[in-house]
């Protein structure tokens, strides 16, 4: 049975986007349209390389993620910086002082000139129980050199994590005793610092109320719900960004509390399928999807989903960061291209380079 900590798996080759699909708005008024240019070849790949997960930008345009295929590495799978040259930079996170059997990523944060891994791993070291089980964040500068492993407290099972400039880190797990997300900011050593609180912007005790009609979110289970969130940079703050579900805010938080929070207003059976980092003051870029079917495979003995499988569309919307409304489509043109993020007007997208099985890294302006 798949387990949430790996559900997203996307194939930008061989047409594995499936159809594209227009959303309501888009039917009514022609959208515009995107112009590709610079493709450049992705290094030290295999032909059909899958990504694995999401994707993350950095400051310098580099999309960051998971990708099985890397010929460098023997089990052909690592997390890379692809830049705009299509030079790559490999992060080695199967190796860290001290600890084995390092899990699979559960969550990556790229900002403040690092990339964060958070993973589970067991310890070697005699100070700790030998054989035990922690988690750990990983951080890496942008050359790929492991710079700090930080151990976390043994009881904690993060499954998100995102780091302020000041290189305090924001932990997001399941609090099973109230049914809801427990934040916990701990500082750049591991060292807890408090606990913050979503209150009514909590995405567990939201989706629990909802009606099942609404895609299906008050059936996710509550792993699932919290592993599928993500955090972006946002200035000196976090944004705490839903995905896979409709209805549940967009978060911004300081280190003591919730700022803003605002509800995405999407298209009817559309979900947020993947959020696109901008620089722009007045608007979020995202992707939105439809849900497929549900398998019961991918349910647990209560019903509850364990995972999701989504069509993408073949157009990024813009919602306004005031309160929500879609103000306009953008046509991404085709299958097979993954958008990343957008830096004044420049958009930056991996894509499978016209099927001939070798990932590109593309830009591309709004005509």
């Amino acid at each position: 049975m798949r387990r949430f900590q790996d559900l997203v798996l996307i194939c930008l080759l061989g047409g594995a986007g499936s159809q594209a699909q227009d959303t309501a708005a888009g039917k009514a008024s022609a959208a515009p349209k995107l112009e590709f240019s610079n493709p450049r070849a992705v290094e030290d790949l295999d032909v059909a390389p899958m990504i694995v997960g999401r994707l993350d930008c950095g400051d310098d345009g580099s999309i960051y993620t998971l990708i099985n295929g890397y010929a460098l590495n023997r089990d052909r799978l690592a997390l890379l910086a692809i830049h705009v040259d299509g030079i790559v930079t490999s992060f080695p996170w199967r190796s860290a002082p001290g600890f084995a059997d390092i899990s699979m990523p559960k969550s990556i944060f790229v900002g403040n000139g690092r990339v964060y891994v958070l993973v589970n791993a067991e310890s070697k070291s005699a100070k700790q129980a030998h054989g035990s089980s922690y988690p750990l964040v990983l951080a890496f500068d942008k050359e790929g050199s492991l710079v700090a492993t930080v151990v976390l407290e043994h009881d904690l099972n993060p499954l998100v994590l995102g780091v302020f400039p000041s290189g305090n880190i924001l932990l997001v797990s399941e609090d099973r005793l109230n049914h809801g997300m427990a934040l916990n900011l701990v500082g750049a050593d591991g060292t807890p610092i408090r606990e913050l609180r979503l209150n009514a912007s909590d995405f567990v005790m939201r989706a629990a109320q909802m009606p099942a009609a609404v895609r299906g979110t008050s059936n996710y289970s509550p792993p699932l719900l919290i592993s599928m969130s993500k955090f972006f940079p946002s200035g000196d703050h976090l944004l705490l960004v839903p995905l896979e579900t409709s209805g549940l805010p967009i978060v911004e938080l300081s280190e003591r509390e919730v700022l803003h929070s605002v509800i995405p207003h999407l298209p009817d059976n559309m979900v947020l399928e993947a959020f696109l980092p901008s620089n722009d003051a007045l608007s979020w870029k995202v992707r939105l999807a439809t849900i497929l079917e549900n398998d019961k495979e991918m349910m647990d003995s209560q019903g509850k989903v364990l995972g999701v499988a989504t069509r993408p569309s073949a157009r990024i919307a813009e919602l306004s960061r005031t309160d929500g409304r879609l103000l306009q489509e953008i046509d991404i043109g085709g299958d097979g291209i993954q958008p990343a993020c957008e830096t004044n007007g420049t958009f930056r997208f991996l894509t499978s380079g016209a099927g001939q099985g070798h990932l590109q890294v593309v830009t591309a302006q709004v005509r």
